[in-house]
Formats: structure tokens, sequence, C-alpha cells
């Protein structure tokens, strides 16, 4: 996956992403999750599911969002494949994806993962794009 790069951590598993703008950044972290948790991603359906959240700054709305991806998979086994619409702004994150239905048999997991950590959890600026690094509890 392009301008994202996994790392082992003590552990525990991670990766850092750098993208042009922050929808991108956002957009590029959900694949890395889903590319820890399962071996194959499943195909979406038509339902679509949104995701909206409020925090005070971008590292936190990252975390709570990579959560509640991680949430949604760990109790309904549902993943957001294919994210329709994305807007990030003033500290509130608006989206929606389509709708896949994970199945261990047919996707594989890969990777349990038990948390999104606050541990070395960072959203900046870089040039004239967007780095973020995001460690897993596993």
């Amino acid at each position: 996956m392009e301008g994202i790069s996994f790392f082992d951590h003590t552990g525990d598993i991670g990766f850092e992403v750098r993208a042009f703008d922050l929808v991108q950044l956002f957009h590029d972290a959900a694949e890395g999750l889903y590319e820890i948790l399962v071996e194959t991603l499943p195909p979406s359906g038509a339902e679509v599911e949104s995701v909206e959240l409020e925090e005070a700054a971008p590292d936190l709305l990252l975390r709570s969002f990579l959560s509640e991806l991680l949430y949604r998979f760990l109790t309904r086994r549902v993943i957001l494949v294919d994210f329709i619409a994305m807007s990030i702004g003033e500290g509130r994150l608006r989206a929606r994806g389509r709708v896949a239905r994970f199945d261990q048999d047919r996707d594989g997991l890969r990777t349990e993962l038990k948390a999104v950590t606050y541990h070395q959890l960072e959203v900046r600026r870089v040039g004239l794009g967007w780095k973020a690094r995001v460690i897993f509890d596993v």
C-alpha cells in the first residue's frame, strides 16, 4: 500500500501513513487498520453506515475513528471498505462507507487487535502534506 509503512513495536504493531490532506490520511489509515486485521477484504454490499465523531485535535480524532472501526469489526464483523463520503474539519469527522461483512473462513483473520493506543500517537503537517503514526495493542 503506497504511503503507509508498518512496523512492530514491543509486542504491538503500528504504522506511519503520509497523505496530501487529512481526508486521504484518514482513509489510508482505515485501510491500514484492515490490512493488519484481515488477509482479504470482503466485497462490499449496498448497505452504507455512517461515522460521526468530535475530538479536540486531529490525532485524537484519528484514534477515535480507528477505534470506532475496530469496535464495529470486533462486535459485528463489519468492515467499511469503501468510503463514499468523508469530511474533516473543526474537530469533526463525518464519513459514510459501504459495508462488507467479514467471514473468517472466507477472508482470513490476520491479526487480532485489542485497541488503538495513545502511545506515540501523532498527526501533524509535514511539508505540503500530513503524517500520522498509530500503534495498536495486539
